[in-house]
C-alpha cells in the first residue's frame, strides 16, 4: 500500500486508485464525424454548461451553448479544466430544431490541454485565428476603452494634480483630510 502523503480532506479523492489507464492520451483525438468541430470556450456560466465558439467550414465561428457532459464533472473534472480561452472538441446536435432567438446547443466531446493544441494546429489545416480572437474579444462589447475608462488629458490633469497634493503633505503645509475634504472640517456625527 502506498503510504498517504497528502493526508486531509482531499486524501482519497486524489488516490491512484481513481486513475484510469496511465494518465494521458497516447492519441490526439480529432474530428472525424460528422458534426464534430473545433471550438473555443468564451464564457463559463456555470451548471454544466458554457458559451464556445465553433469553426465553421467557411472558417468563421458561430456562437453555441455547449453542454458539458458528466464525464467532465466530478473526477473526470481534474484533467479536463475548462476556462475562457480552452480548446475544445464539440458536437453539434443536428437534430435538435433552436429558435431565432436562442443559441444552437451542442456537446462537449474532447478538451486539449496547450501541448495537444500546438499539434492539432500543425496537423488540421484551418484558421484557428478567427475563434480564438472571438473568444477574447467580443464584437458585441464597445471597442472604445477610452470613454469607459477616461483616458486622456484630464487623467494627466489629475496626476498633477495628486502629485502637488502628496508633495504639500509631505513639507508639512497641508493634512492629508485637506484634498479629501476640499479643506472644509467635517463634522463625522453629520455624516
Amino acid at each position: 500500500m502506498v503510504r498517504n502523503n497528502k493526508g486531509g480532506k482531499g486524501g482519497k479523492k486524489m488516490a491512484r486508485k481513481h486513475i484510469v489507464g496511465n494518465g494521458f492520451n497516447a492519441k490526439l483525438r480529432v474530428a472525424q464525424e460528422e458534426g464534430e468541430v473545433y471550438a473555443c470556450v468564451t464564457k463559463l456560466l456555470g451548471n454544466g454548461m458554457c458559451h464556445v465558439n465553433c469553426l465553421e467550414e467557411n472558417n468563421t465561428a458561430k456562437s453555441r451553448l455547449c453542454i458539458i457532459r458528466n464525464k467532465f464533472r466530478g473526477r473526470g473534472k481534474r484533467d479536463n479544466q475548462l476556462m475562457v480561452g480552452t480548446y475544445v472538441l464539440v458536437g453539434v446536435r443536428s437534430w435538435e430544431t433552436s429558435r431565432a432567438d436562442t443559441l444552437e446547443k451542442c456537446d462537449l466531446v474532447e478538451v486539449y490541454n496547450k501541448s495537444e493544441v500546438d499539434k492539432l494546429k500543425s496537423q488540421v489545416d484551418k484558421s484557428w485565428n478567427s475563434i480564438h480572437v472571438a473568444a477574447i474579444h467580443d464584437p458585441n462589447e464597445t471597442d472604445d476603452m477610452d470613454d469607459i475608462f477616461g483616458f486622456g488629458q484630464e487623467n494627466e490633469e489629475l496626476k498633477e494634480e495628486l502629485k502637488e497634493e502628496l508633495q504639500k503633505q509631505l513639507d508639512g503645509e497641508a493634512t492629508p483630510g485637506d484634498y479629501l475634504c476640499g479643506g472644509e472640517e467635517v463634522d463625522v456625527d453629520d455624516i
